[in-house]
């Protein structure tokens, strides 16, 4: 099932992050639900926040929210939602090089030193830039294609992401390790646990 998502980014501090995230997600599921479609059709969905600000005051470089039991911390909803905010100035948290890269440069472009990097992406977007400080008239569409850019850079690092839970989850299945153990390890949703349980059955 194709995952959907929504990235925006955000430069000045905003308190109600949690709740406009909350809004988007309701857009997100409203828009992909025509009438007399079942529940069960909604996609997996992200929604993806860029700040050049801490938004929760940790230092983290990511913050990933999941609905989650109060009562039993490893039972999940599994309700296909999730919600990441990304802080360009963070320094705690495992994430890849290329991923803490891209954000250090979005945190301050100008100071950033494009020359030395290897990132591929980030010279796309810096040359971009220059290219707009050029001609001022393609702003906009400048400001889109960064998006698309940023956009297909946070989703690759999902899709490596979930490529890797599954891996791992598989190993603990073959270990014949308890499902919920693995749900609260790999991350994954509960029913995705099971289903590649009966794959590896089959």
């Amino acid at each position: 099932m194709e995952t959907v998502y929504d990235l925006e980014m955000q430069t000045t501090s905003n308190a109600v992050l949690p709740q406009r995230s909350r809004l988007i997600q309701s857009h997100m599921d409203i828009s992909q639900l025509q009438r007399g479609a079942q529940y069960d059709e909604l996609r997996p969905s992200f929604v993806i926040f860029i700040c050049k600000f801490d938004p929760f005051g940790d230092d983290l470089y990511r913050y990933t929210f999941r609905n989650m039991c109060d009562e039993l911390k490893d039972k999940p909803l599994d309700d296909g939602t999730c919600k990441l905010f990304f802080n360009t100035a963070g320094h705690i948290g495992d994430i890849p090089p290329r991923l803490k890269e891209l954000l250090t440069y979005m945190n301050d472009t100008q100071a950033y030193p494009v020359e030395e990097s290897k990132n591929d992406l980030i010279r796309k977007l810096d040359a971009a830039v220059n290219e707009t400080k050029m001609k001022p008239v393609w702003r906009d569409a400048f400001m889109m294609y960064q998006m698309r850019l940023r956009d297909e850079a946070i989703k690759n690092e999902a899709i490596g992401e979930k490529k890797k839970a599954v891996e791992v989850a598989k190993k603990m299945l073959q270990e014949a390790l308890p499902v919920d153990m693995i749900t609260r390890i790999s991350g994954l949703p509960l029913s995705e646990v099971n289903a590649l349980k009966v794959q590896m059955v089959h």
